[in-house]
């Protein structure tokens, strides 16, 4: 007989918590954007750079190895993660440009599905939240700021129940049967 456990088994899924950014010493809450990479276990540190509205056009030559700060518009998510990615940034931060459709910042056009994410990660930050970081970017040009984004914990998800249990046994089973 072959059996597997069934209860709280650690995973190799990264836990799905809220991620976190840290921008000039404020600590912002935000959404993980549907089916993009998810956020690393250690955090993530890097310059951040405005990158407009995320055309292509809007990457400057200085983007590589940095952060994309993009304003939610005019084109799709995916476009701005994409073009985000071929210009070199490691990650980016979409946030959104009006304070009345906050809602929506996370569910606006991704055309991202689990079988093709983006390989960088990407998080949305609300209108709200992207003021202090817009004020910085206007009013201290030459300012570097330094963006962290972490999944909280470095946790991995466990899971119970049969769902979970069974997968593990038929593994186990072909693996046995290959003997």
């Amino acid at each position: 007989d072959i059996a597997a456990p069934g209860v709280d088994i650690l995973s190799a899924i990264p836990l799905e918590r809220e991620p976190k950014i840290v921008i000039a010493g404020n600590t912002l809450s935000a959404f993980r954007i549907d089916y993009t990479t998810f956020l690393p276990t250690q955090p993530l540190t890097s310059p951040l750079i405005d990158c407009g509205i995320g055309y292509p056009t809007d990457f400057p030559a200085t983007t590589a190895g940095k952060i994309a700060f993009i304003q939610r518009g005019d084109i799709t998510f995916k476009e701005k993660i994409d073009h985000a990615a071929d210009a070199g940034a490691i990650a980016v931060i979409i946030h959104n440009n009006s304070p009345t459709n906050d809602h929506e910042i996370i569910h606006d056009q991704l055309t991202y599905t689990p079988s093709n994410p983006p390989n960088i990660p990407a998080v949305a930050l609300t209108h709200q939240q992207a003021q202090s970081i817009i004020h910085i970017i206007n009013n201290q040009p030459t300012a570097i700021l330094q963006a962290t984004l972490n999944n909280p914990e470095n946790a991995y998800a466990k899971f119970s129940g049969t769902s979970y249990a069974t997968p593990l046994t038929a593994a186990a089973y072909a693996l046995l049967r290959q003997l």
